[in-house]
């Protein structure tokens, strides 16, 4: 065995799945536990308001939020994650605007 082995970089490639769903979330949560954050991913469900419902029954329905997905990633992917979302948000602007 060498003695001062170096790393070898294998890249990825995503491979298609027609049958991965894509869900909608628009909640979100974050849990720092340990050396990990846990990502909780949701879809936040409006109550129904219907014309005959008061002011103050209105002002106590509350909004359910269904977990979809949770997920654990280390410190570093969540850094990754952000720079990959960061630079998407700033191409998706760029487009928008030109």
């Amino acid at each position: 065995m060498a003695e001062n082995p170096q790393a070898i970089k294998i890249s990825g490639r995503w491979v298609e799945n027609v049958d991965t769903p894509i869900h909608f979330s628009n909640a979100f949560a974050v849990s720092p536990v340990s050396n990990e954050f846990i990502l909780t991913f949701g879809c936040a469900i409006p109550p129904v308001v219907t014309p005959d419902m008061t002011p103050a029954e209105v002002a106590k329905l509350k909004m359910p939020i269904k977990p979809l997905v949770r997920i654990g990633m280390t410190p570093e992917r969540v850094i990754e994650l952000i720079q990959l979302l960061q630079a998407q948000l700033n191409a998706y602007s760029h487009t928008i605007t030109s």
